[in-house]
């Protein structure tokens, strides 16, 4: 059986702790160091043989050989704990060895842990520790509120600018969704619009198909044909040659990550949104660099 719940280290009889460790940073060493000092503790590191089944491991160009980890790990705890190299056949042997109520196995919150867990960890108590290590498939594709700088009424915002905003956004011709979006001084002066249009020709998507259209919300949202509103607006500003220092950027949707990477390197100060949410690390890089993140309310 596979449990999601924390269970209480006193309880443990054996733990063995089994993990994809591609480099050894300051978080692996926290999740190991939680249980260095319980008894009857046994590391696996996951090595190639185990996980080539995860083609997409293939690409994680940082990757350490995991003889170096263990190596590392083993030179690291000394004797507090046993370190082991876990492949394929080390993963069926604890399933054989340790089939125990008392068993429990530790691993990473993360894709590549379920999965091992689901094929050969069926019999035992797997724990799931939420520790964040690195960008999984579901931490990259999870949707998380934006917690902003505050909110505002849009009566208290200048509504010519919220409503032009808003009108933008529907001459867009992308079914899927439609933004709309504008740069302006603090001033109120509208300096540049904007709205999501696919290229090179707007109607694109109904002479060879919308490649979103194979795709859920919020899934490969970088996959598409269509030029995001906030990327426009500042190609608009580098073509025309218009700073936009210190402006402002409103948009009816908040900023996907690229967008977000974008706006956080063009000037703007504060962005202004009505709805959405925030992924990868579209909130922190706008934060990181010091722009203001306001929701603007009905």
């Amino acid at each position: 059986m596979i449990l999601g719940s924390r269970l209480r280290l006193e309880e443990w009889v054996r733990n063995i702790i089994i993990a994809y460790v591609p480099v050894l940073h300051a978080g692996y060493l926290q999740f190991f160091d939680k249980f260095k000092d319980t008894e009857n503790v046994r590391i696996y590191v996951l090595c190639y043989d185990a996980l080539k089944e995860f083609e997409w491991l293939q690409r994680d160009i940082r990757a350490v050989d995991p003889l170096i980890i263990v190596s590392s790990l083993l030179y690291w705890y000394k004797d507090k704990i046993e370190i082991f190299l876990g492949n394929t056949t080390s993963l069926l042997g604890i399933q054989s060895a340790f089939c125990s109520r008392n068993t429990n196995i530790i691993m990473p919150d993360e894709d590549i842990s379920h999965e091992i867990a689901k094929k050969y960890l069926s019999k035992f108590n797997v724990v799931f520790d939420s520790i964040f290590l690195r960008w999984d498939k579901h931490r990259t594709l999870l949707e998380v509120p934006v917690v902003n700088n505050g909110t505002i009424n849009i009566r208290d915002l200048d509504k010519t600018l919220l409503k032009k905003c808003i009108a933008i956004s529907e001459k867009s011709s992308d079914w899927w969704r439609q933004v709309g979006a504008l740069i302006a001084k603090p001033s109120g002066e509208v300096l540049l619009t904007a709205c999501n249009e696919h290229v090179p020709h707007p109607q694109m998507p109904y002479i060879n198909g919308d490649p979103r259209s194979n795709f859920t919300y919020g899934i490969n949202i970088e996959l598409g044909t269509a030029l995001h509103a906030e990327k426009a607006l500042i190609c608009q500003s580098a073509r025309r040659g218009i700073s936009i220092e210190g402006t402002y950027l409103y948009t009816t949707t908040f900023p996907c990550p690229p967008c977000a990477k974008a706006i956080a390197y063009c000037g703007v100060k504060r962005v202004y949104y009505r709805t959405g949410y925030a992924m990868l690390d579209g909130e922190s890089i706008l934060k990181s660099s010091g722009i203001e993140i306001v929701q603007v309310l009905d």
